[in-house]
């Protein structure tokens, strides 16, 4: 009985917080009823790109998003791309799904009452947005509200609107010189090598989390030689600090963050703003592309099935007989955790070679730019998975490493 009081005293002290902060934050917006205003108590580093990106495309510069954060995962400093119209609140735990919609629809009441102005969750917004008349088959898909929305993270509704927009104001692009000239040289194109290493930094128990940390940076040695023999410059972001002696070997064709003065947060920013290419796991970091545009490889994303918009994707092994099995791990993996873990669970997944990675890699540099090279969802039958509903391309090698012919 003492512990539940104590939880629910808990509970309205963070109520109290977030909302005086919130009302605080309104009461100095000029022209409040030229604006609309958002609220959004969870998500991570994706959802605050793409929520935020579908504001601008929708408004422009007449919105406001109160965006939810409890601890230091996420990384704040992307408010300076979105003209701090982006402003994160701390929310403690009103952001676990027993209390954040009972907050959120206390909170539209208050700023009602007190403001006279509509407060709108993003979530209602994006399960409002339409499809469009060549994507009708994914009609009863997103009838389904979380599927719908793991579609919009993954950046679906964005594929209209990818020329509609930029960021001339984005600080990350403008200074990049003053902070990293001294790393300057003769380079083919730069590359954001992303490491996550999150789960580790911020350890919790959800399997999805932990299973999308990178490998040991030692595993990609091969990788990462083979790049810079290419001509290519290498920016290692991620929760990766210290890095191992044969990387700076490399001198300027790496770059990492103990290299530059600047901070974790804002160093992976610059490098998410200033790269053509983005190799690595499934994370919030490769939506930064509706941002930057760059090209985008999933190197062996151990969250099966998942993709980014015109991305290239590869898994580890899956070790299954059947392409009808594969089919439906495609098809259910990217919106069924239990699943997924299921399949973990059951050895049925085999990491790839440290070679298979830098072959997986190369053939992407190879072929980034010749779009008849690649086989896609539609090739292999897997319709209406979400490989398919995101264009993506699927590794060749890796389509033969499982034995699966086209």
């Amino acid at each position: 009985m003492l512990d539940l009081i104590k939880k629910k005293i808990k509970i309205l002290i963070f109520y109290f917080i977030s909302l005086s902060y919130i009302i605080c934050k309104i009461l100095v917006v000029k022209n409040k009823k030229e604006k609309h205003f958002f609220i959004n108590t969870e998500g991570g580093f994706g959802p605050s790109i793409t929520r935020s990106h579908i504001l601008k495309i929708m408004y422009d510069e007449d919105w406001i998003l109160f965006f939810g954060t409890k601890n230091k995962r996420h990384n704040k400093n992307i408010k300076k791309i979105f003209d701090n119209q982006l402003i994160f609140f701390y929310c403690g735990d009103l952001n676990q799904p027993k209390y954040r919609d009972n907050f959120e629809k206390f909170t539209k009441k208050v700023i009602q009452i007190l403001f006279k102005l509509k407060l709108r969750t993003v979530e209602s917004l994006i399960l409002d947005l339409e499809i469009k008349d060549n994507d009708q088959n994914l009609k009863d898909l997103t009838k389904k509200k979380y599927k719908k929305l793991i579609l919009f993270e993954s950046g679906f509704f964005f594929k209209y609107h990818s020329k509609k927009n930029s960021y001339p104001n984005n600080i990350y692009k403008k200074n990049f010189t003053k902070f990293f000239k001294k790393f300057d040289g003769k380079f083919k194109g730069k590359i954001n090598f992303f490491l996550r290493g999150k789960s580790k930094k911020y350890p919790n128990k959800r399997f999805i989390d932990n299973i999308r940390d990178a490998r040991d940076i030692d595993d990609y040695k091969d990788t990462l030689e083979y790049l810079v023999e290419s001509g290519y410059q290498i920016f290692l972001t991620g929760e990766v600090t210290n890095v191992p002696d044969w990387v700076k070997k490399f001198g300027n064709s790496v770059v990492y963050l103990n290299k530059t003065d600047l901070k974790i947060d804002d160093y992976n920013l610059y490098t998410m703003s200033n790269t053509e290419y983005f190799i690595g796991g499934s994370s919030g970091p490769p939506l930064f592309n509706c941002i930057n545009n760059f090209k985008t490889l999933l190197l062996e994303t151990n969250h099966l099935g998942i993709s980014y918009l015109n991305s290239v994707v590869s898994y580890p092994k899956i070790k299954v007989e059947k392409l009808s099995y594969l089919k439906e791990i495609f098809m259910r993996c990217p919106y069924e955790d239990h699943y997924l873990e299921k399949i973990f669970n059951n050895n049925l997944i085999e990491s790839l070679s440290k070679n298979d990675l830098k072959i997986i890699t190369k053939e992407f540099i190879e072929n980034i730019n010749n779009d008849k090279y690649w086989k896609r969802a539609e090739d292999l039958g897997f319709l209406e998975t979400h490989t398919y509903f995101m264009d993506a391309k699927i590794s060749n090698y890796w389509l033969k490493l499982n034995n699966i012919e086209v």
